[in-house]
């Protein structure tokens, strides 16, 4: 009986000390818990019904893998790691889309997907080298 409380008083031991390991424990158990698979298309169909915004509507779907990478990001043990976990290709495409459906933009919009690998060169050159 006494066996069992240890081990469990073990594993919960472990369990503190595993989240606080995290760079942001807070967000990394917050984030999984919103249902933004059933919130976009909820407010996609409410979008498109009422307000006849079916085109531009769509580009709230990059909401879904944004937020799936943004909670993998928040699992980061240090802030390298964090850095390099976030979307950042997901937003690049998401403003290129945004710049070119409502402000046809397009010829010009295409040079922010050149930010993507310089993102990745000035998390890579200039942030402290941790351990990942």
């Amino acid at each position: 009986m006494q066996n069992t409380n240890n081990l469990n008083e073990t594993k919960i031991n472990n369990e503190k000390s595993n989240d606080e390991t995290y760079l942001y424990p807070q967000w990394k158990s917050l984030l999984p818990k919103i249902p933004v698979f059933l919130i976009v298309p909820i407010v996609y169909v409410i979008s498109g019904m009422f307000l006849k915004l079916w085109h531009p509507a769509w580009l709230l779907f990059l909401l879904i893998p944004i937020h799936l990478q943004l909670c993998f990001a928040f699992y980061a043990k240090n802030f390298k790691s964090f850095l390099l976990r976030l979307p950042v290709a997901f937003f690049v495409v998401l403003q290129f889309l945004v710049f070119g459906i409502f402000f046809n933009l397009w010829k010009f919009a295409w040079i922010s997907f050149l930010l993507i690998p310089l993102y990745y060169w000035c998390v890579a050159m200039f942030v402290k080298k941790e351990n990942m």
